[in-house]
């Protein structure tokens, strides 16, 4: 049936301008058009449209931005920003050079980074130095997750989804509103996943390397200052539970002598190359499907010989209590964080499987030997070199890398910050205290390779030849068992200020910004053992570390939605060292160095 056509209002005019896009990259509120930094932030539409969970789950989403798992645990991540990563250490001996901040608090370990975030408003990513206003270990860059507030009226949504690799999620939030002048907010979240490289020697799916089950819980509260100001607490909690990614054999070494390094001018020798090439092509596997998995490639696999199921169990949880008021002349903001992390982990680091093959010791080094070379070694009693020589040299059942660690982490952080705002400039002055303490007891167990004919060759002269001639097993492995134990603390202070200076007026559109930041560091290590038995005497070692960090920028509206700055910036990373250096005692102090870039 044909209808009347009725002519329409004229509709309202296009706004085809930007969005505005509040964020905080610079401690105060402020437009995304009007930040002079290299900044991309990420909405809670985006997020939630992409399906983001964790820190890791950004990877790619900003330029020169990359972001993956750790090599150990289920909650770590490695950053990498404009090429500055934070390394795949997740012990407590070298700081990361690119910062993660949740709700304005410092998250030290990259161990505990790849935690759940759950009810995010935004994530703002920084690009470049951000020594001035976001302190030490920025030098890279830095990445914020802002927390959404609990909403004053009732609200309720759930969510689920399903995916490959048998993986699912589901999460619910509560906030029920204003009550007696508090809102509050609850959050739930399950995720978990079956593995996504099959480990041939496990039957089920979920324990292979790269599944996890995810359980994690969020409650906020706020509320408003006699409309100035507010309060707010977050605590969340998460526990990750899985198999941790696997390893692969890329290369082994094959006893090759190297080559001098020259080192400042001078020569230093090389560490000797261990001949395990030579000794898993000899050796027998337990699976025979695992010798395969031996052969050395850097050709991506999707199947590993894990004989030692390994596991990792993470938590985290933390407060966080801000507190701010807006007096007028000047804002003031408070933020407190508590946070801890506890890790215990098993893993099968070589992926392929136990083997057997001749084992090394003193004792049997001679086994299998004619008498006729035994008569000339006056160690060995006349009437024992018959058995010597009938006996066999001994065999091993060795896996050749495994690992096991528990790590427990604690950090205090106070930051308290001033700002105000002028016609013609904007300002904020604060300082920051940081504490935290880590431990880790990490056993390891390897097998070393040796080439006894290079004994035979080195020790025993002219007789030399004829003792390689008769060898009867030349590569034998010693099974080495090494524990590293040690518990590490540091302290940060810093005061900070950055400043900018409009000329005519915020109108005018030009913006000149100085600011600066220093920073000191103290660090302490107490080292129980490091190798196969415990220190007679713990070792103990400090450091301390100072630094002035600043940043210059200058900016111009050239219309709106376009606007030029140029910036100059420095950032600290605080120095560390590796907790597996021999020893700490020297005749001087343990100094390390950090670098800025």
């Amino acid at each position: 049936m044909a209808t009347v056509a009725l002519a329409q209002e004229a509709a309202p005019p296009v706004n085809s301008g930007l969005d505005e896009i509040v964020v905080t990259a610079q401690k105060r509120a402020q437009n995304l058009q009007d930040v002079p930094i290299a900044i991309s932030a990420i909405s809670a539409e985006k997020i939630a449209q992409l399906g983001i969970h964790d820190s890791r789950d950004l990877s790619g989403l900003a330029p020169n931005v990359t972001i993956v798992q750790g090599t150990t645990s289920n909650s770590a991540a490695v950053f990498s920003i404009r090429g500055i990563s934070n390394g795949g250490s997740e012990s407590f001996g070298v700081d990361s050079a690119n910062g993660l901040y949740i709700d304005g608090v410092y998250i030290a370990r990259s161990g505990a980074a790849g935690m759940d975030v759950m009810d995010v408003e935004r994530v703002e990513v920084l690009r470049g130095p951000q020594g001035t206003l976001f302190g030490r270990n920025t030098t890279g860059g830095a990445i914020h997750f802002i927390s959404r507030a609990p909403s004053p009226t009732f609200q309720l949504k759930a969510e689920t989804g399903y995916g490959n690799f048998d993986a699912w999620n589901g999460k619910i939030t509560l906030d029920p509103g204003k009550i007696a002048g508090i809102s509050t907010s609850f959050s739930y979240s399950h995720r978990q996943r079956d593995g996504v490289v099959d480990n041939i020697l496990q039957p089920q799916d979920s324990k292979d390397p790269g599944a996890l089950k995810s359980d994690s819980f969020r409650i906020a509260a706020r509320t408003e200052l006699g409309g100035t100001g507010s309060i707010q607490y977050i605590f969340d909690w998460s526990r990750v539970n899985g198999t941790p990614m696997p390893f692969q054999l890329t290369n082994t070494a094959n006893g090759a002598p190297l080559a001098p390094i020259n080192v400042n001018g001078q020569q230093v020798v090389s560490v000797q190359q261990a001949p395990v090439a030579q000794y898993l092509a000899a050796a027998t596997f337990l699976n025979p499907a695992c010798a395969a998995l031996a052969v050395p490639t850097r050709v991506y696999r999707d199947k590993v010989c894990n004989n030692i199921l390994s596991t990792a169990r993470d938590q985290t949880w933390g407060h966080n209590l801000q507190i701010e008021n807006d007096f007028g002349i000047f804002k003031v903001k408070s933020t407190t964080g508590y946070r801890f992390w506890n890790s215990s982990s098993t893993n099968d680091l070589d992926g392929i499987g136990s083997f057997s093959g001749p084992a090394f010791s003193s004792a049997s080094l001679f086994n299998g030997m004619p008498v006729s070379l035994l008569q000339f070694i006056p160690s060995i009693p006349a009437a024992a070199r018959a058995s010597i020589a009938a006996a066999p040299v001994p065999t091993v059942v060795q896996d050749l890398f495994d690992t096991n660690n528990r790590r427990k982490h604690k950090q205090f952080s106070q930051e308290i910050e001033f700002s105000g705002s002028g016609d013609s400039l904007d300002w904020v002055v604060g300082g920051f205290y940081f504490w935290e303490k880590g431990s880790e007891y990490n056993p390891q167990s390897s097998g070393f390779i040796l080439d006894t004919n290079s004994t035979f060759l080195s020790s025993f002269g002219a007789l030399g030849p004829s003792f390689v001639a008769a060898n009867p097993a030349r590569y034998r492995l010693v099974p080495t068992l090494a524990i590293l134990n040690y518990t590490a603390t540091s302290e940060s202070t810093a005061v900070y200020g950055q400043f900018t200076y409009y000329p005519g007026g915020h109108a005018s559109g030009i913006r000149l910004t100085a600011g600066g930041r220093y920073t000191w560091d103290q660090k302490r290590l107490f080292r129980q053992q490091n190798g196969p038995a415990p220190l007679a005497i713990p070792e103990t070692g400090s450091a301390g570390f100072q630094k002035f960090t600043w940043n210059l920028m200058a900016g111009y509206n050239v219309a709106e939605g376009i606007n030029l700055y140029a910036r100059a910036a420095t950032g600290y990373r605080s120095g560390g060292s590796t907790r597996r250096i021999r020893s700490f005692r020297a005749p001087t102090p343990w100094r390390v160095s950090s670098r800025k870039p």
